[in-house]
């Protein structure tokens, strides 16, 4: 509605009154002060994805949960931007209220009952919100190939609501049939929604992870984007829906890291058990944030017992 529009363009706002400052001064709340939370500023080139880095810099939050564990505690705030942290907490309470109503009618249209999923989300689900900032690329180097905000991937949890600034170009989504990139434009009032890995997998690929590439800009202005990533329970168990085929982990319509679950749920479902979602997630961080490996490696056990 007009209201989450609102808070849309309020949160865009007061994330460029933050982007403006000197690196040194976005620093100040760099995510490795944040410890085991994960939380915090990231700069150009920190991240990765498929082993490559990312040419974009950005704030991750969460929701507050009890310290302790890892990708758990309160969010890193940013000095000086008192209305971000607003456009933020306000932002992320309407992105949870979506997404479980998301959840609701695929529940729906997959011949579930409209809580069907609610068990893998509660008591809270584990949700990462973030807001990319990609530099302007105006030499246009992309075009030959050489650079991408983000390479080609699938997110890895249940939904991913993202928000683009208005005119915002570069997002590309893969067409599963040529297997060309299709440009996604930036429409006024709307989001795109992304299906993840996980989702894909446990409905038996009904529902599809969709790969997706983030071009640099190719003009002076940079752009933003703010993906929230609605994702279970850190300590749910996740199983099949009933009635469906788990993907093989060899393919079947899945990408690399969906054959990593896929692989991981067919081991666990077939001893009964299931995924535990935290502990899967935490084994992905060593792989975007190569520091944070050691803490993800301590978390070995991606099953539970029946």
């Amino acid at each position: 509605g007009e209201e989450l529009e609102a808070t849309a363009s309020s949160l865009f706002v007061e994330a460029r009154g933050f982007f403006a400052e000197p690196e040194a001064t976005k620093r100040k709340c760099d995510m490795r002060k944040a410890g085991r939370a994960w939380r915090g500023f990231f700069g150009v080139g920190d991240e990765l994805t498929s082993g490559k880095p990312d040419l974009k810099e950005g704030l991750y939050f969460g929701l507050d949960t009890e310290p302790g564990r890892l990708m758990h505690g309160s969010n890193l705030w940013p000095e000086g931007h008192p209305k971000l942290r607003v456009a933020v907490e306000a932002y992320m309470k309407s992105m949870n209220d979506f997404g479980f109503a998301l959840m609701r009618g695929l529940a729906v249209g997959l011949g579930q009952a409209p809580d069907y999923f609610e068990e893998s989300f509660s008591p809270s689900p584990h949700a990462l919100f973030r807001i990319f900032r990609y530099p302007a690329d105006p030499t246009g180097s992309q075009e030959r190939g050489e650079t991408f905000g983000v390479g080609r991937h699938t997110d890895y949890g249940a939904l991913t609501l993202l928000k683009l600034e208005d005119g915002a170009q570069g997002l590309e989504v893969e067409d599963r049939l040529s297997g060309e990139f299709v440009p996604v434009p930036s429409v006024p009032k709307t989001w795109v929604v992304n299906v993840g890995d996980a989702l894909q997998v446990v409905t038996g690929n009904r529902l599809r992870a969709t790969p997706h590439r983030v071009r640099m800009p190719a003009s002076a202005e940079d752009r933003l984007s703010a993906p929230y990533f609605f994702d279970p329970a850190f300590d749910a168990a996740l199983r099949p829906m009933p009635g469906v085929e788990l993907p093989s982990a060899e393919g079947d319509g899945v990408g690399f890291d969906g054959s990593v679950f896929a692989r991981l749920a067919r081991e666990a479902s077939a001893s009964g058990g299931a995924v535990v979602w935290g502990d899967y997630v935490t084994a992905k961080i060593g792989k975007v944030f190569p520091e944070l490996a050691a803490e993800a490696h301590a978390n070995k056990h991606n099953t539970v017992p029946p």
